[in-house]
């Protein structure tokens, strides 16, 4: 997806108020979130 219509919908997930939990290898998104868990080989890392 690219960059405009990534922050499209991350707008409209962020006024869901909703939990989500999203899988994703664009690191960019990562600030939006509260809680980041990093996961390498099917293994929790770190949890930040």
């Amino acid at each position: 997806m690219d960059i405009s219509n990534t922050e499209k919908v991350m707008d409209l997930l962020e006024d869901s108020a909703n939990t989500l939990v999203i899988a994703t290898h664009d690191l960019d998104i990562l600030p939006r979130f509260d809680k980041i868990i990093i996961m390498m080989d099917g293994e929790i890392k770190e949890a930040v």
